[in-house]
């Protein structure tokens, strides 16, 4: 049995993960290591600023000159989808679908993954709850952390090393871990349907940006999480909402800036709490949005709050309609100007 490390790394996610970088570490049973690679991607976008100042360890100008995605396809698809291989990272659900949104961005077939996720892993020596990061992990391993963090062929390696150690100071061995651990054996399968289905989130801004719609740019969502923090909360608490953090479809968000935030405003007067991110929710509102042709529109939101509601959290779905009943409201009433003073 091979172990097969990996990481990446992207320029932007916006959109969909456009990957900068992909690293990886072979090695045999034992952790030694057989192969190594560092694949320079250009992501033909704008790399985030944050990216800039964070997150590479090369010029953009090396990331610019380096093959598309699909030059590296076929070595990174064998490298992950070889017999007798474990694949191993960090946090991999979110690598493993970016690299699906690669494929989906070139046409390119993508394959069911399985992988070892080395932070659940992690937890059978921390006893937290919450996933601890590559370097933190390394750092109370004992392992010194590379000063190329986020480097993805460094971070390849620190998860090498990270599993050695745990498996040393466990006395436990590979399979052991898995067993006691049986959340950190998971799969990516049946991606190209999540890809089909995203495509009809692309598809959808494109029909309502050519209708005219104003889509919900960046500066605009900073709006919303503005507003949300300083419309006034004076009006009559409502006891289905009071007290509740809500957060709201990307969909109605995305092609409705104006009724967001005037529901915003409705969910403040009645004792709610907006909040953008869908992990800090205690009430979901799904909306239902529909290409010309029919198809109905992926919303990576209510993904999301799904998948929280199947691992036990207490997360309430409501529909928009059913909110805007709960508060009392009518379409109209979020078509009202909205007199603000942004910053």
């Amino acid at each position: 049995m091979d172990f097969l490390f990996f990481d990446i790394e992207c320029a932007t996610c916006a959109g969909g993960g456009k990957l900068c970088e992909f690293g990886y570490v072979l090695t045999d049973g034992d952790f030694n290591k057989k192969e190594v690679g560092d694949f320079l991607i250009n992501p033909e976008c704008v790399f985030d600023n944050y990216v800039i100042n964070n997150m590479l360890h090369h010029k953009l100008g090396d990331y610019k000159s380096s093959p598309r995605f699909p030059a590296f396809y076929d070595k990174i698809k064998a490298l992950l989808t070889a017999k007798n291989t474990v694949i191993v990272g960090h946090t991999v659900k979110g690598d493993a679908e970016h690299i699906g949104d690669d494929c989906m961005r070139y046409d390119l077939p993508f394959f069911d993954l399985s992988y070892v996720d080395i932070a659940e892993l992690y937890k059978i020596i921390s006893q937290k709850k919450d996933s601890t990061g590559l370097t933190k992990m390394c750092e109370e391993l004992g392992v010194v952390p590379s000063k190329n963090a986020h480097s993805a062929v460094c971070d390849a390696e620190m998860t090498m090393l990270a599993l050695k150690a745990i498996v040393l100071k466990t006395g436990l061995s590979f399979s052991e871990l898995c067993e006691s651990r049986p959340s950190a054996v998971q799969s990516t399968v049946g991606y190209e349907e999540i890809v089909r289905r995203k495509k009809t989130e692309e598809a959808f801004r494109a029909e309502q940006a050519a209708k005219g719609v104003r889509l919900t740019g960046k500066k605009d969502y900073a709006n919303i999480v503005y507003y949300a923090a300083n419309v006034s909360s004076d009006g009559k608490r409502i006891k289905a909402v009071k007290g509740k953090r809500i957060a709201l479809s990307g969909l109605f968000e995305t092609a409705h800036y104006t009724e967001t935030l005037n529901l915003i405003r409705l969910l403040k007067r009645g004792g709610a709490r907006f909040t953008p991110s869908v992990k800090n929710c205690n009430i979901f509102m799904s909306y239902s949005a529909f290409l010309d042709n029919g198809d109905s529109v992926y919303c990576k939101k209510a993904e999301e709050a799904r998948a929280l509601i199947a691992k036990g959290r207490h997360i309430e779905i409501i529909s928009f309609e059913k909110l805007l009943e709960i508060l009392g409201a009518t379409d109209k009433d979020l078509l009202k100007p909205v007199n603000f003073t942004f910053q």
